[in-house]
């Protein structure tokens, strides 16, 4: 399954150099570096479509502990927890010919609601663990916030579980996130295997005031990062799930070590939704390689003629299952030779799932999913979704509704649905012992898993000769 096998004792050996920001590029080793990676979703944050249950990560574990009791959850989670990433996967990207891999994690694995501050070593030791692996087959890490306390963001992403997002607006958990950083960068300050400390995964605001207390925070974490650690390189993202950074002041970037980071899903936009095939002629306009790198917007997101940073697109995916996947697959193709072509790095999301946005997905006929088809999630999910489009057409009948109002309604309808939904699919569980849960987490191990084949002979292909160094301009930087 890999294109090339790496050596761990060379790999360790060597280890990887320290990153640093040099203009518009990064440097190892006085070397110019291109990136090229991975993220590895739906470990230290599970989200609903990525594992086939409704709701977020803490929601689906406390509907476990809930209704099925410590021991048989705590059994679940503890197997899915050993199993979804092992030093296997990590082998994996490196042969592919990665370089590096976005950690994505939600702070709860660090400290709890109820006692801030008190640091859980299980998750750092969950951390621990990627990182010696990466150290040993040559990758970096990016460490990566996806969810903060209070919520950045009203997404399942964020872990918002009923829609909520305080961050912005309370002192508390902006305090404990800064705090949070400076404890991860204490411990990891002479790592260079930690390529860089994420500081929010896909912010998103709400009104103006919001917008300075962003970059009132992104500065707050920062400067708490560099009370112990002043070397390593540190991402931020811009405003509205990491499209906007024009939302970020210049004094976020006084710190030479800082970057942005923004996140490109094509389908938003306009022109380019529902095209049938591509390249292709949609609704009279060429859609092409050339319309992807000039009119849709990926070119100037990164804000290059402001920002003179290097350029990273650390977001960018789509889902395997869709029908429409051959489309897709050519879409992120272009993206990633564009990223290369303009000297853009670039981490595509995502490395394995059930069968979300994962590089690798179930194979049909495993536990799992022979679980889920027990339970019935898959109709139930089908017949919700009918049930809230029957709501939305009455509510229709009687209100006119902007289109956000009437968005954000369905978003809540369909929210509270889910959590009576999770609560049922669990208890349809209740028949199996601790050893049949233990057995269905450690189903997530990798051997359980296939990878999509096209994309992946185009990654090992595209990946397994030596990256150009081109002229450090980037998109858009004049």
């Amino acid at each position: 399954m890999m294109s090339k096998k790496t050596d761990p004792q060379t790999a360790e050996a060597q280890g990887p150099k320290w990153v640093q920001i040099s203009g518009r590029q990064l440097t190892a080793g006085g070397q110019a570096v291109q990136l090229r990676g991975i993220g590895l979703g739906n470990w230290m944050l599970v989200e609903h479509f990525m594992i086939g249950l409704p709701q977020v990560d803490y929601v689906m574990r406390q509907a476990f502990q809930e209704v099925l009791g410590s021991e048989r959850a705590t059994a679940f989670w503890d197997a899915y927890m050993r199993s979804y990433i092992t030093e296997w996967d990590i082998e994996a990207i490196a042969g592919m010919g990665f370089n590096h891999v976005r950690l994505p994690f939600s702070y709860r694995h660090f400290e709890r609601d109820d006692a801030p501050g008190k640091y859980r070593e299980e998750g750092f030791a969950l951390v621990d663990r990627v990182v010696n692996w990466c150290r040993r087959h040559g990758l970096w890490v990016v460490l990566d916030l996806h969810s903060a306390p209070g919520c950045q963001a009203s997404d399942w992403n964020a872990e918002s579980g009923f829609g909520e997002v305080q961050l912005w607006d309370d002192e508390h958990f902006q305090a404990r996130t800064a705090n949070l950083w400076r404890e991860i960068a204490r411990r990891y300050r002479d790592e260079p295997t930690v390529l860089a400390y994420e500081i929010l995964n896909e912010p998103v605001t709400a009104i103006p005031e919001q917008v300075s207390r962003l970059n009132a925070f992104h500065h707050r974490c920062i400067a708490a990062i560099r009370e112990v650690d002043q070397r390593h390189v540190i991402v931020v993202n811009g405003d509205k799930h990491a499209t906007v950074l024009s939302a970020l002041d210049d004094a976020t970037f006084a710190d030479p070590q800082v970057m942005a980071a923004f996140h490109f899903y094509y389908h938003y936009c306009a022109d380019m939704h529902g095209i049938p095939a591509f390249p292709c002629v949609h609704n009279g306009k060429r859609i092409d390689e050339e319309f992807l790198a000039k009119h849709s917007g990926l070119d100037k997101r990164a804000d290059g003629e402001r920002i003179a940073r290097p350029a990273f697109l650390d977001e960018f995916g789509f889902g395997y299952s869709s029908p429409r996947v051959g489309v897709d697959r050519a879409v992120h193709e272009a993206i990633i030779k564009w990223c290369e072509s303009v000297n853009v790095h670039w981490n595509l999301w995502h490395w394995k799932d059930v069968k979300g946005m994962g590089l690798l997905h179930m194979r049909p006929g495993t536990p799992w999913l022979k679980l889920l088809e027990k339970i019935g999630a898959g109709a139930m999910r089908s017949a919700a979704d009918g049930a809230v489009r029957n709501y939305l057409g009455e509510v229709d009948k009687l209100l006119t509704l902007e289109s956000k109002r009437r968005f954000r309604l369905q978003q809540e309808t369909s929210r509270d649905l889910q959590m009576q939904m999770l609560w049922t699919l669990v208890e349809r569980m209740s028949d199996l012992t601790a050893s049949d849960l233990a057995a269905l987490g450690a189903s997530f191990a990798s051997d359980q898993f296939e990878f999509d084949e096209p994309m992946a002979t185009f990654l090992r292909d595209f990946m397994n000769r030596p990256a150009p160094i081109v002229a450090a301009t980037g998109p858009s930087a004049g």
